[in-house]
């Protein structure tokens, strides 16, 4: 029989242990100081910098790029005879969305973001790379619906990603397991119609959600134009690792996608410049320095021209710009909480990055789009009726679910 202080310890052990494993699941009992507390030190443990996770080399998926011929009504694989190249010297409009697969009315937000860039850029774009994150099946259902999609682009992708398996020998058996697995929503890019993509691919990340780096060769034509050169622009569009604990992947990820720029030999071309745009999901303004790193070496477009100035606001008065001079894309949606410059260019080689001014709200070399528009979507409501003691009297509240 164990002394008594010795059981004490332990029951008080097992106390703490139960007390530190605890989650809150309602606020209602704490005081509004204590929930300021509380989520201060999650803060505070989030943001303690994770140690960097490398990027192992997983087989890339070669896609076949699709081009929508109306005389099947059909999206088909473009054949390997055509010999359109981009005109050196020639400017390249690219626009980068994060359409957002988590929230309702996918086709329909997909719809409108279409006709929005459609107003932008006109009945027909030109030059044009659509390059968009976080679609899924319903989102991609619209694009490959859209007339504007289907008289002006290619497609690198008419089907989701899927995951990829590998074979594990045993002494009696073989294992398949995944080495990547596709998440249920995913990047893709449209280029203008007329042109050739020679090596189109995917190259997966170590990841947990299953993200990965998609990207375009695009040939270049010789310095007088006449014929098609050895040398490509190779385009790239990316989602990269999510929420704060994604800052342990996001840094290995960019410095994949940095040797892939880079590469000078690739499917017999010679890789020239390389351009990159998507969803950086820099949570931490250190991530921002992130480009400048000796493993990375990349040129962020943001920074080619003098930021604004950033205006000196009063605590009751609105910033109107919508964080233009610091540039922020994301954290004006409805229900967003913090401003953030999420989605960001990058480019190496022989590139040079040239103002533009059909975006609304541009700065510089930039410009940013969508802001203030809004889409209608069919919905439903349900109301429940909650209750709970408030200083011991039983209160009643109505609540709203869509």
């Amino acid at each position: 029989m164990l002394p008594a202080n010795t059981r004490w310890r332990k029951l008080a052990s097992a106390t703490v242990n139960f007390w530190s494993k605890a989650r809150f699941s309602s606020f209602s009992h704490l005081t509004p100081w204590e929930i300021r507390r509380y989520w201060e030190y999650m803060e505070s443990k989030s943001r303690l910098p994770p140690e960097p996770i490398p990027q192992a080399p997983l087989p890339e998926q070669v896609l076949r790029p699709q081009f929508y011929r109306a005389s099947s009504s059909s999206w088909v694989a473009l054949k390997d005879d055509r010999q359109m190249c981009l005109p050196r010297g020639s400017t390249l409009k690219v626009v980068s969305w994060n359409i957002n697969a988590l929230n309702p009315g996918e086709s329909a937000r997909a719809f409108a973001a279409l006709d929005h860039l459609q107003e932008l850029f006109g009945t027909v774009p030109g030059q044009l790379v659509v390059m968009l994150q976080e679609v899924c099946n319903e989102s991609l259902q619209a694009i490959l619906e859209s007339p504007w999609i289907q008289q002006n682009f290619i497609l690198t992708n008419v089907n989701a990603p899927e995951s990829i398996y590998r074979r594990t020998l045993g002494s009696s058996f073989i294992m398949i397991e995944p080495s990547w697995t596709a998440h249920r929503y995913f990047t893709i890019m449209m280029i203008p119609r007329y042109l050739e993509s020679v090596h189109c691919f995917r190259a997966p990340f170590t990841t947990e959600m299953g993200r990965d780096v998609l990207c375009v060769d695009v040939p270049i034509s010789t310095s007088d134009g006449s014929t098609r050169s050895n040398d490509s622009l190779r385009l790239c569009t990316t989602h990269l690792e999510s929420l704060w604990n994604g800052k342990a992947y996001r840094s290995g990820q960019l410095a994949m996608i940095s040797r892939l720029l880079k590469r000078p030999q690739a499917s017999k071309t010679n890789i020239i410049g390389g351009f990159v745009g998507g969803d950086m999901n820099a949570l931490d303004r250190s991530e921002h320095e992130m480009h400048r790193t000796s493993d990375i070496g990349l040129k962020d477009v943001w920074e080619d021209a003098p930021a604004p100035l950033v205006p000196l606001l009063k605590p009751f008065q609105k910033d109107m710009s919508f964080g233009r001079a610091r540039g922020n894309t994301w954290g004006y949606q409805s229900g967003a909480r913090t401003r953030k410059r999420m989605d960001t260019f990058f480019y190496s080689g022989l590139v040079e990055a040239v103002a533009l001014t059909e975006p609304q709200d541009a700065t510089g070399k930039l410009g940013r789009i969508g802001i203030g528009l809004e889409t209608e979507i069919e919905a439903w409501q349900t109301e429940t009726t909650e209750g709970k003691f408030v200083r011991g009297k039983f209160v009643e509240k109505l609540c709203k679910q869509y």
